[in-house]
């Protein structure tokens, strides 16, 4: 245990580096506060910037190509329907040369 006086002697020959780390760390948490706050605006002007300035440009340029857009998508559509038909249809062919299985099915269609 240490005796008071060696407490204060230890603590005296330490001064500067107690004030020096005092100070960084006072410096730490000033320039984490102004980064976390500098965040926190920049998020708040970029989601206003984005909701009130590019959005409506974004929705009339989707608005104007809707009918491409539309076609893709019912292009795409029909490709995704024809690719899973193909798969189904393997598929039941493969399951159909298992005599059990084809069994099972034929039972299922006409029982």
């Amino acid at each position: 245990m240490l005796s008071d006086e060696k407490l204060k002697e230890i603590l005296e020959g330490a001064e500067g580096e107690i004030t020096k780390y005092l100070i960084d760390e006072a410096k730490k948490s000033v320039a984490d506060k102004i980064n976390y706050e500098l965040q926190d605006e920049l998020s708040k002007i970029v989601k206003d910037f984005i909701e009130n300035e590019l959005a409506p440009d974004i929705r009339t340029a989707l608005m104007n190509n809707k009918p491409v857009i539309m076609k893709s998508v019912v292009k795409m559509s029909n490709k995704m329907a024809d690719a899973l038909s193909e798969k189904l249809l393997a598929d039941l062919v493969e399951n159909l040369g298992s005599s059990y299985t084809r069994g099972q099915i034929w039972k299922a269609l006409f029982d």
